[in-house]
């Protein structure tokens, strides 16, 4: 990117080849002239009003965090609990409050930004909270929706701890800003050009094109943006890495991380939208860690903080009460009205792509209830123990989706569940148990990405061997139908699967309810079970493993229009998912229920 006209033209003496710049820019961008800038009225006093506020920028943080807690700021549960941790933090940790007033009026003069509260509280993470002189954090996780500025706060802090660096008088601060494509990375060179291209300590490379990197170079250090490939994040040291839309990046993200333990201190700030299939890339880890965190009070992924903007679970997708909790500068940098024509375009259409970028990018919610499976939080609304005593003598129906490999050497990680559903006159009670066919479990865990052996020694999961040993999954039912009235089971025709069934049904007298795997039977199975738990008329026990397989589940359309419920590009299972809907599905179609799914009132199934 070239220097505004009139300054230097060339590039920094000792500037690395191939980041020359262009010597006929394709955009000029510049700082408004003063005479430009918006006239400030003078006061009663005659003086003119300051921008700055009355108080620190550590207060101003405290301030929305105490606000957050005591729900005099609208937003979701995980920033109350965020925010009560950092009131915690503020009391028996030490805090710089002169770095965060300096990047607020770093901001402010320098970008012509005024930090809103919530924005202020995040970077107070980021740059005011320590620990003996050194940063508390080294990840500090921002996930909100699409909107909020997110590149220019990437920008602005990025030039922040340069200059702070050169104020220090050190030359070494690198900056690395990582995005998915080089013409995103570009973006924030672009903003800091607008804000410094009349200072002559700050020089601008690059940028231009998809193989020409942008750099920004100045006394303090230098500031890197890159596309997020593997090469662009090795032999980097960087004091920060910015990760923007980090829930989209492949081993990138792997690598970035491992380039802090090079430089004493480094720290990483993720600010990203959430994606549909986030939970399969390497981003999915912290993000799980940090999630459990807030949601159940497990420990914090080592070294990091999660700020978790987004709709609560049980919050309606076009209520416009509920969007502030996922874009906090609605009204600011978006209006309402911005928001209900984007929903006329995305969620209102029926199209299953349309409505996903509604649910990830507006309302920073992990999965639409259509593409990306169910949003976790409504299946966790469901979870409550029960006694298995309130399940006897009711009918009930049995549901196996069996692993159809295990016939070779090799070891080829494949579940199978087996679930019992029941009708207590009010909601319908679930319970599930899982087998595991593989001859290498610890190797399985790896390539599927799921702690299987941690399942294992919970006896969550029951490991078979090679194969799945049907005697196991007959003792199992055997013991199911001494509890409850066990009439009928529900099967996938396929495999060995069809001779052990008609042999269930001969020794035992259970009916075989034979279940297709194809668009009509799943996609109908999906719509009736997926509509109970978003009605909260299901109740499960507690089940990691269902809980898992939930959140690899995502949704492909078919031909008549139903979405039948597919892994997609994961590792990981979905069987525990698929014998839950194949179970209500026949309930349902026996009329095991007080009335027809479809009978109560059609217009809440969702396809």
């Amino acid at each position: 990117m070239g220097r505004k006209p009139g300054g230097r033209a060339g590039g920094r003496k000792g500037a690395p080849p191939g980041m020359t710049p262009p010597t006929s820019p394709e955009v000029e961008y510049r700082r408004p002239k003063s005479s430009e800038k918006e006239t400030k009225k003078p006061t009663k006093t005659g003086k003119r009003r300051s921008r700055e506020a009355p108080s620190s920028a550590l207060d101003i943080a405290d301030t929305y965090a105490r606000a957050v807690v005591a729900g005099e700021v609208v937003t979701n549960r995980r920033i109350r609990v965020q925010a009560v941790r950092y009131l915690e933090a503020r009391a028996a940790d030490e805090w710089d409050g002169d770095r965060l007033d300096r990047l607020v009026a770093h901001s402010r003069d320098r970008y012509g930004w005024e930090l809103m509260p919530w924005a202020v509280w995040v970077f107070a993470h980021l740059v005011a909270w320590r620990r003996g002189g050194m940063p508390a954090v080294r990840f500090v996780v921002l996930q909100v929706a699409r909107g909020v500025g997110k590149t220019q706060m990437a920008a602005m802090v990025a030039s922040f701890m340069v200059e702070e660096a050169a104020a220090a008088s050190r030359k070494d601060c690198e900056v690395v800003v990582l995005a998915t494509q080089m013409e995103k990375a570009a973006i924030v060179q672009k903003r800091m050009y607008e804000a410094f291209g009349e200072d002559t300590e700050w020089e601008f490379f690059g940028g231009k094109t998809s193989t020409n990197f942008a750099l920004c170079t100045h006394p303090g250090g230098t500031v890197k943006c890159r596309p997020s490939t593997v090469k662009n994040a090795d032999g980097i040291s960087p004091t920060l890495v910015i990760c923007d839309e980090a829930a989209r990046m492949d081993e990138t993200f792997t690598r970035a991380i491992t380039s802090l333990t090079k430089v004493r201190g480094a720290q990483m700030l993720v600010i990203t939208t959430p994606d549909a299939n986030q939970y399969e890339n390497p981003y999915g880890t912290m993000i799980r860690g940090i999630e459990r965190s807030l949601d159940h009070g497990e420990k914090m992924p080592i070294g990091a903080v999660g700020i978790v903007y987004g709709i609560d679970p049980d919050d309606a997708p076009d209520d416009p009460t509920a969007w502030i909790k996922a874009c906090p500068t609605i009204g600011v940098h978006a209006t309402h009205a911005d928001y209900e024509f984007v929903m006329q375009q995305t969620l209102g259409t029926g199209d299953p792509r349309k409505r996903e970028e509604w649910y990830t990018q507006q309302l920073a919610t992990f999965a639409d209830d259509l593409v990306g499976g169910l949003p976790l939080g409504l299946y966790d609304a469901c979870v409550e123990p029960w006694d298995w005593e309130r399940a006897r003598g009711l009918p009930g129906m049995v549901g196996i989706d069996f692993s159809q490999g295990g016939w070779g050497r090799d070891s080829q990680f494949d579940l199978t569940s087996m679930n019992v559903s029941v009708f207590d006159g009010q909601r319908i009670l679930s319970r599930s148990w899982h087998y595991w066919a593989g001859n290498d479990i610890a190797s399985d865990e790896i390539k599927s990405r799921q702690p299987l052996r941690e399942w294992r020694d919970r006896n969550l999961l029951t490991v078979c061997g090679n194969t799945i040993d049907y005697s196991i999954i007959e003792r199992q039912l055997e013991a199911i139908a001494r509890h409850v009235d066990l009439k009928f089971f529900v099967a996938d025709p396929a495999g060995k699967a069809p001779a052990w069934c008609e042999a269930m049904e001969k020794k035992h007298g259970w009916q075989w309810s034979r279940a297709p795997q194809h668009v009509v039977f799943m996609g109908s199975a999906w719509a009736i079970w997926a509509d109970m738990v978003r009605g909260k008329r299901i109740c499960f026990d507690e089940d990691p493993v269902l809980r898992a397989n939930l959140a690899h589940t995502v949704l492909r359309s078919g031909d008549t229009g139903l979405f039948v419920p597919s892994k997609g590009r994961s590792r990981g299972n979905i069987d525990a998912v698929t014998a839950c809907c194949m179970a209500v599905k026949v309930m349902n179609d026996r009329e095991m229920l007080a009335q027809s799914m479809y009978g109560v009132d059609a217009t809440r199934i969702s396809f």
